[in-house]
C-alpha cells in the first residue's frame, strides 16, 4: 500500500519547535486521527509501537494519522523543563490549525496515552474547537501526588527540577497535572470516550476512573499489559477494539 509521509516543524510564540508528522492514505481522506503520547516519551512509536500498529490500520480505512511531539521530546526542540499543561494544550491547538481538520466535515478521532491524557481533556474541556467522533485514553494517568510520586519518585511540591534516567525535568507540568481534576473534567464531555487500563499497572487509580459518572465512557481493563501494554495480546486486543469502534461510527 503506497502511503505519503510529510515531516513538518511548527514554530510556536516563544521560537522552540514541534515536531509534527502526518501520514495520508492513498484513498480519498475519509477521517482524521490524532495522536497525544506522554510524558518522557514521544509519538515515533507510541507506547510499545502501539501507535504505529494503529496508524497501519487506520491507512486501510482511508483515515489520516497525526502525530507530534512536545516540546524537548522526540524530534521537537526546546527545554523540556519548561513544559507546562497550558504549553503543552498549545502544541494540540497548533498541529489542528496548521492540519486544517477544523475546516474538515470529515470524522476527527484522539488518543491520548498516559499523561498525554490530561493534555488531551484540558483542551477539550476548555480550548476545543473540533468536536470528536470519539476519544479513546489509553492508560490514563498517573493524576494524584501518589501515582506522580510511583512515576518519579523524587517528586516534591517544594522542588522546581528532578532527575530521571540522568535527564533534568521540570516539576510544573507534574503539579498542574495533579490539580487538573482529571475526573470531573471526564464527566462533562458530552461525546463517546473508550478508555483502556491494564490491572497490573501501578501507576494508576482504576478504582476512581470506574467511578466516573459518564454514561458515554466505555471501560475496558485487560488482565496485563502494564502501563505501556508491553504484553502483545493486551496491545492487540487495544488496537483492534479502536478500529472496531471506529468501523462502526
Amino acid at each position: 500500500m503506497s502511503k505519503k509521509y510529510e515531516w513538518h516543524y511548527l514554530t510556536m510564540d516563544n521560537d522552540y519547535q514541534i515536531s509534527l508528522k502526518l501520514v495520508n492514505p492513498p484513498t480519498k481522506i475519509k477521517g482524521y486521527f490524532v495522536f497525544i503520547h506522554g510524558y518522557f516519551s514521544a509519538n515515533s512509536l507510541g507506547p510499545n509501537r502501539l501507535f504505529v500498529d494503529i496508524q497501519e490500520r487506520l491507512l486501510q480505512r482511508g483515515i489520516v494519522s497525526i502525530r507530534y511531539d512536545w516540546k524537548g521530546m522526540g524530534d521537537s526542540t526546546g527545554n523540556i523543563c519548561e513544559n507546562t499543561l497550558k504549553s503543552t494544550v498549545e502544541e494540540i491547538i497548533k498541529t489542528l490549525k496548521f492540519s486544517n481538520i477544523e475546516n474538515s466535515n470529515n470524522d476527527v478521532y484522539f488518543v491520548a496515552h498516559s499523561l498525554g491524557c490530561a493534555v488531551l481533556l484540558e483542551y477539550l474541556n476548555s480550548y476545543f474547537s473540533v468536536n470528536p467522533k470519539c476519544v479513546f485514553l489509553i492508560s490514563p494517568g498517573p493524576f494524584s501526588e501518589e501515582g506522580v510520586k510511583k512515576l518519579c519518585p523524587s517528586f516534591s511540591y517544594d522542588s522546581e527540577y528532578l532527575f530521571r534516567n540522568g535527564l533534568k525535568i521540570g516539576l510544573q507540568f507534574l503539579k498542574d497535572v495533579i490539580n487538573s481534576e482529571f475526573y470531573e473534567k471526564v464527566e462533562k464531555l458530552k461525546f463517546p470516550l473508550r478508555a483502556f487500563v491494564s490491572e497490573d499497572d501501578n501507576l494508576l487509580d482504576i478504582n476512581s476512573l470506574h467511578e466516573i459518572n459518564n454514561t458515554n465512557l466505555e471501560i475496558t481493563t485487560l488482565l496485563k499489559g502494564g502501563h505501556n501494554f508491553i504484553d502483545y495480546n493486551s496491545k492487540l486486543i487495544v488496537v483492534d477494539k479502536i478500529i472496531q469502534t471506529i468501523d462502526v461510527s
